[in-house]
């Protein structure tokens, strides 16, 4: 009984460090320009950059540049590795991490673009369903080449968390493409003040063909 009960504080505790963002309901589905069994997975992968995360995105890590590097070990695998690069510049301080995201077609209904990852590798079975549960990551726009749109969430059933992504190819994404990114955010009443910008150009230098 001691054991359950301290179990439940510190659920109780993991679930409360985030209710700021705290929102009652399911996780609710988007709009997406691809559908689910359209989603090519091969055309994902390679290198993105961090351009946008709205604010608990982070959740207290200190970092200002972010990339993830997609690997699909076969053309016909839905579930591939990613492997994240965090840097803080002002510490030089950089931590490298890897995990699966699987994007196998599962929303029958919705029948959106929706992926699922555990960007934390938990220690135990009480993070495994608190802070470090699966999160879905939910397509809202990409083209494959120049940028991607996503709605992160955490699920708990009566409540979730989420969070918005905006990665991008170039370090620097071009006026026309943040033009296209600023709309697709607006439809979500999204604007610049609800995201940290991430400064992968002052991290790693300028794009090749910027230079």
């Amino acid at each position: 009984m001691r054991n359950f009960s301290l179990a439940l504080v510190t659920l109780i505790a993991l679930l409360s460090a985030a209710s700021a963002k705290k929102i009652w309901g399911l996780c609710p589905g988007v709009d997406s320009n691809i559908k689910n069994k359209e989603y090519n997975v091969t055309k994902m992968m390679g290198i993105w950059y961090e351009y946008l995360v709205t604010n608990d995105y982070k959740e207290g890590h200190e970092y200002d540049c972010a990339s993830w590097l997609m690997l699909q070990e076969n053309k016909t695998d839905a579930e591939f590795t990613i492997i994240n690069n965090r840097l803080n510049s002002a510490t030089n301080d950089t931590k490298i991490s890897h995990y699966m995201m699987d994007c196998s077609p599962t929303q029958v209904y919705t029948n959106t673009a929706v992926c699922y990852f555990q960007p934390y590798a938990p220690k135990n079975y009480l993070e495994h369903y608190t802070s470090h549960k699966t999160r879905s990551f939910r397509i809202i726009y990409t083209d494959y080449y120049s940028h991607l749109i996503a709605s992160v969430c955490q699920s708990y059933g009566l409540f979730y968390y989420q969070d918005y992504i905006v990665l991008t190819r170039d370090k620097n994404p071009s006026k026309f493409h943040r033009k296209m990114m600023k709309e697709t955010l607006a439809k979500y009443a999204l604007t610049g003040k609800d995201f940290d910008k991430g400064n992968v150009g002052q991290c790693w230098g300028e794009d090749m063909w910027n230079v």
